[in-house]
């Protein structure tokens, strides 16, 4: 079973780290590491540097979301795909501060997740923690300005 976290991340924040993305990560991973005595400064940084997630927004792109070939379970904060061709099955869980995606089998349904997710907005991070995995769903262009 493959998991990611996924966070918004402050549009100001990825301009500024796009090419450290490392560095992002590693704050993430701290937080999962934390302890009593840094664990309320860790979740203020990520407070800082991410954006609530737009949930009726989100709501509305998945609710349009009919991918062919797969079977949809919709709810309020709860969306799966079933694949039964591919063995392909995601389930996105819609929180507050950020997006857990938990996926098994093929790649195709956490594949046709993340494609609508770029839909709603830029600076969405991706994190899977246990394979130390991370990275932009959709890259954050460099604006050069001469």
């Amino acid at each position: 079973m493959r998991q990611y976290e996924l966070y918004l991340i402050v549009d100001e924040v990825a301009r500024q780290y796009f090419g450290q993305e490392s560095k992002l990560f590693h704050l993430f991973l701290e937080k999962e590491h934390a302890t009593k005595v840094n664990e309320a400064l860790i979740k203020k940084q990520i407070q800082y540097i991410t954006e609530a997630i737009p949930t009726l927004h989100l709501q509305h792109v998945l609710h349009h979301l009919q991918p062919a070939g797969f079977t949809v379970e919709k709810t309020k904060t709860t969306f799966r795909l079933y694949a039964s061709r591919s063995e392909s099955q995601a389930e996105l869980f819609i929180q507050q501060d950020r997006l857990l995606l938990t996926s098994e089998g093929t790649i195709d349904a956490e594949t046709t997740l993340f494609e609508a997710l770029r839909k709603v907005r830029g600076a969405f991070f991706a994190i899977d923690v246990q394979r130390m995995r991370y990275g932009w769903l959709n890259p954050v262009r460099q604006v050069k300005l001469v």
